[in-house]
């Protein structure tokens, strides 16, 4: 009788505890993994709409006046942050590297002022917003920002070209003090609660770096101007 007390007992905490697993399972699984959310982006340059007269022409210009969309590949990701990985539909970024100097020498792969890219598999526009406060990472990326405040943010534009002898060049243009000195942060002001401006002057400086054929590390093929204004939203 005692034993068949032990074992009954026995059995019902292993059934609470074993309730209380499947439980927390099941909530896990209801609230499932972070997904991205659709985004609009609306460059301050829409190409020709640029004003001419500007110090320093914006650096990273859009294609034409329309904001890319989540059907372009504008999202806010699963880090909350704005990730603009173009699409394979005509739409694309043009760079601007007149405003700026190199100091590899023979070591330099770059043969362009002005590039335009489109959906090569690395065309990529990606914020890392950095909490003022910390100096790491913003827990939820632009949506850590409280309404009317402006954060730093590091910033990636990556691409590829090909080279005339056929090899691969990948290139990222880098707003990231921490891993790219002496390059600046970007600006972030949230404007409400589902619009943010992310924005460099002509006094912040970018990288860019490129890389090549197994090579180890990055060159850096120096330091440039280049001011922009974007506009980012979500429904």
């Amino acid at each position: 009788m005692a034993l068949r007390q032990v074992m009954t007992i026995g059995f019902g905490v292993f059934v609470l505890l074993g309730s209380g697993r499947l439980g927390s399972s099941l909530e896990a699984q209801k609230g499932g993994k972070p997904t991205s959310k659709p985004a609009t982006a609306s460059f301050r340059c829409p190409g020709l709409g640029c004003p001419i007269d500007a110090t320093v022409p914006d650096g990273i210009q859009a294609d034409r006046p329309v904001p890319f969309s989540s059907a372009d590949g504008a999202t806010i990701d699963t880090t909350g942050e704005l990730s603009l990985r173009l699409v394979p539909n005509g739409r694309f970024l043009s760079l601007d590297f007149s405003n700026g100097s190199a100091s590899c020498g023979a070591a330099c792969r770059r043969t362009f002022s002005i590039l335009e890219i489109d959906s090569d598999p690395l065309a990529l526009f990606h914020t890392n917003v950095i909490d003022p406060v910390t100096g790491g990472e913003a827990t939820n990326g632009l949506s850590s920002i409280p309404v009317g405040a402006t954060w730093p943010s590091r910033l990636k534009v990556a691409f590829d070209t090909i080279a005339s002898d056929g090899k691969v060049i990948q290139w990222a243009v880098r707003f990231n003090p921490r891993d790219y000195p002496p390059s600046d942060h970007v600006s972030v002001l949230r404007t409400s609660l589902t619009s943010w401006e992310i924005f460099a002057t002509d006094e912040e400086r970018a990288m860019l770096v490129s890389t090549c054929c197994r090579q180890k590390g990055n060159t850096n093929e120096g330091l440039y101007a280049m001011p922009f204004r974007l506009h980012v939203s979500t429904p």
